[in-house]
């Protein structure tokens, strides 16, 4: 996939309930690795297809275009979610060649103490003119104890990549 860029996922430096709440913290050695993200999963969501007008019959291969969208959902031990990562591609393309592409990355439902610092890494590939379009980009996401400030314990990076293509295909995958 991205080698270094996945290995920017820093080590989870985890904390008992109790310290959220105000108590003392256990030792690192007392709390399991990865407790403020437990799991995490990808849900893909692809939208309608559209013909661009004035392109049909015009002895030029109709233009149509799609959306394509994917989210990293972070849960926690009981299944909440603590935070979603998403990237969205529009493309239009005519069998032949994808005529325009464009993508963007944004995160929401922020369980409490989970902030989004932004996207952190962007990578592109393809695109108009050319057989496909690859969008790839990766998030941080960090965990703040209330009243102590900025300092992170925890920090996620998801990470997503989508390709589509000229014929209206589309995949995708991702990583936490």
């Amino acid at each position: 996939m991205r080698g270094a860029k996945q290995l920017g996922i820093l080590a989870a430096v985890t904390i008992s309930t109790s310290a959220l709440l105000g108590g003392v913290a256990a030792a690192a050695d007392e709390i399991p690795e990865d407790a403020a993200v437990a799991s995490s999963e990808v849900d893909v969501i692809s939208s309608r297809e559209t013909t661009m007008p004035d392109t049909k019959g015009t002895g030029v291969p109709a233009i149509k275009c799609k959306t394509y969208q994917t989210t990293r959902t972070a849960k926690n031990a009981f299944g909440s979610t603590q935070f979603k990562f998403h990237q969205k591609v529009t493309w239009c393309y005519n069998g032949k060649k994808i005529t325009s592409a464009s993508s963007k990355a944004w995160a929401d439902s922020l369980a409490s103490g989970w902030n989004y610092k932004g996207v952190q890494s962007t990578e592109t590939s393809g695109g108009a003119g050319k057989a496909s379009y690859t969008a790839w980009r990766q998030g941080k996401f960090c965990l703040v104890v209330p009243g102590t400030g900025e300092r992170c314990i925890s920090e996620k990076r998801p990470w997503i990549e989508q390709k589509v293509t000229k014929t209206g295909g589309a995949s995708s995958s991702g990583g936490m």
